[in-house]
């Protein structure tokens, strides 16, 4: 019998660790097909069996038919041998770009093994989608067929194209099946109001992310979303958000984060400059909220300021950043508000309006928790806020930044 097989645990660990490739993209060939040499090898193998390599498919682009073969056979005699190490995957990404989903005559057999690969692996609940350019349909089709085996177990979709425009043939229908939906992504995408109805026959969704979307008709699903935990919604076309805010306010009682970035004014509707009302009214009805992040929203002032220092209970990290009606000058609305942010740790005040010492001190007499804060890296003249800080403890490590340790005054 060969003598590697009564190498030290410990010394085999060392050879198998030359199995990893340096690229944490590189899913781990050589590492699965050594652990189905003997039980031995595969007891110090499975050590590294949480690796995101093995979990996660087509990480890196490019794959070969070689190298698709080879991770069909691999699963394929896991299988065979009981031990089925299908079951380590988690997550497939897939893009129109790879060349199996080509218009090649090879790209069909491609096509064909990627559909064998995943018919291997029971436990992948995570798919991720880029669609490209508009010019690939051809390439769609073929991933939507590949996708829709799987629509069942889907519980996290990332779904993202190169330029802006409206959704694919029948994306609308594979949202559709996937019934265990509860995390979803589009990034650049309109998203019409059949994919927003298809969306909301998702209940059980808890996280959804939106980025350079159209949103117009985002309310129509958040409507239908009660275990909502957190919203982001970054750069959207569409600028006026009253209507999504006023849904939230009312159908969202779980919401723990809510992140809006406006960036720049886009859309039919991107002169609309809504007053803020309904997103002060997400602060007074999701008593949840933990995390409220807003950036260049020109409706949040120091009317909304003051309601999320009074309403805000359960807030530990707040940003305003960009928003320039957000001023703290003496006799504001702020003054009013004896106990604002209990639990609050971070706070994040940029690009907003006057800054002054008042505020300040009374953030640091009232939120005892408070950790970390970023403010304007050159503080206005005469200003004695940085001098408060220092005395309570906080070190300004870079520019604007100030941190100090936990429970320091």
């Amino acid at each position: 019998m060969p003598q590697a097989l009564y190498l030290p645990p410990e010394v085999l660990d060392e050879i198998l660790r030359l199995l990893l490739p340096n690229d944490k993209r590189e899913f781990l060939f050589d590492l699965l097909a050594a652990s189905l040499t003997c039980h031995r090898w595969r007891m110090v193998a499975s050590r590294h069996f949480d690796d995101r390599r093995l979990k996660r498919l087509f990480e890196k682009p490019d794959w070969s038919l070689a190298d698709l073969h080879r991770a069909e056979s691999l699963l394929a005699e896991s299988l065979r041998l009981g031990v089925n190490d299908g079951y380590l995957v988690e997550l497939v990404r897939l893009r129109v770009s790879d060349p199996w989903f080509g218009v090649e005559p090879e790209s069909e057999q491609a096509a064909a093994q990627v559909a064998a690969i995943l018919s291997l692996t029971p436990n992948l609940t995570h798919v991720s989608m880029d669609l490209g350019a508009p010019d690939t349909h051809a390439a769609w089709l073929k991933l939507q067929a590949v996708v829709e085996p799987l629509c069942p177990n889907v519980t996290w979709l990332y779904v993202t194209q190169k330029l802006f425009g409206g959704p694919p043939e029948r994306l609308t229908e594979l949202v559709s099946r996937m019934a265990s939906l509860k995390d979803i992504e589009f990034h650049h995408l309109n998203l019409p109001a059949e994919l927003m109805t298809a969306l909301a026959r998702h209940p059980g969704i808890k996280y959804a992310t939106f980025r350079r979307t159209g949103i117009l008709d985002l309310h129509l699903c958040v409507s239908r979303w009660p275990n909502l935990r957190m919203l982001k919604i970054r750069n959207p076309i569409v600028s006026n958000c009253e209507r999504l805010w006023e849904e939230v306010a009312t159908s969202c009682p779980k919401l723990c984060w809510l992140i809006y970035k406006r960036g720049s004014p886009r859309g039919r509707h991107a002169d609309e400059e809504a007053d803020g009302t309904g997103l002060a009214r997400v602060i007074t009805r999701c008593r949840k909220l933990e995390r409220l992040d807003v950036e260049s929203h020109p409706g949040v002032g120091d009317v909304f300021l003051a309601a999320a220092m009074r309403e805000g209970r359960r807030l530990m990290r707040v940003t305003f950043a960009g928003c320039r009606n957000v001023m703290t000058a003496p006799g504001g609305p702020w003054e009013a508000v004896e106990r604002p942010w209990p639990r609050l740790e971070h706070l994040e005040m940029t690009g907003c309006g006057e800054l002054t010492d008042g505020f300040v001190e009374k953030v640091l007499d009232r939120c005892s928790r408070l950790s970390k804060l970023v403010l304007p890296m050159h503080p206005e003249e005469g200003s004695m806020w940085p001098g408060m800080l220092e005395a309570r403890g906080f070190v300004q490590e870079r520019d604007g930044v100030w941190q100090r340790e936990m429970g320091g005054r």
